[in-house]
């Protein structure tokens, strides 16, 4: 059947296929945003609110002469950090797939643009670099909360012994 088609109706229902596919890729985008966020970054919020929790009960059972009060102080202040930076990168996470899907959005209604003749243009290369941005804001933010906690526990493992 599509031997009969012009080449330009041939690349009409190639567009068309093709902005369809792209509308299935920004949905599944969106899906993988949130098991990703939620998978990689539940490991760096569970190690610093446990290290507070761990260091919490180590204060409320432990005599404070055999442990050194400012240590353990600096080690709570870098967990409580390393929560406030895990946090802002599941924002950071959010912030780069939705760009993600903006564009994959974008590239799919042009796909669609030249499968109906309607002549419009989107871009998609403006959000696709702001999503390529965030994603590296939130990859810096995840390292340095795991630095923060490996930070903090060092010190609190010095103040203990």
């Amino acid at each position: 059947m599509t031997q009969n088609l012009s080449p330009s109706e041939l690349r009409e229902q190639l567009a068309a296929k093709e902005g369809d596919r792209r509308w299935h890729e920004a949905s599944d985008r969106l899906k993988m945003a949130n098991e990703y966020a939620h998978g990689g970054l539940k490991g760096l919020f569970l190690a610093n609110g446990g290290a507070i929790v761990a260091l919490l009960t180590f204060i409320g059972n432990a005599k404070l002469q055999q442990a050194d009060a400012a240590a353990l102080q600096c080690s709570f202040t870098l967990f409580s950090l390393g929560l406030g930076l895990v946090l802002a990168a599941y924002i950071a996470g959010y912030v780069s797939h939705a760009y993600s899907m903006q564009a994959a959005l974008n590239q799919a209604a042009q796909e669609d643009g030249i499968a109906h003749r309607t002549g419009e243009s989107f871009d998609s290369s403006t959000p696709d670099n702001k999503a390529g941005r965030a994603e590296c804001f939130g990859i810096v933010l995840a390292a340095l909360a795991l630095a923060l906690f490996v930070s903090g526990a060092f010190v609190a493992l010095g103040a203990i012994t």
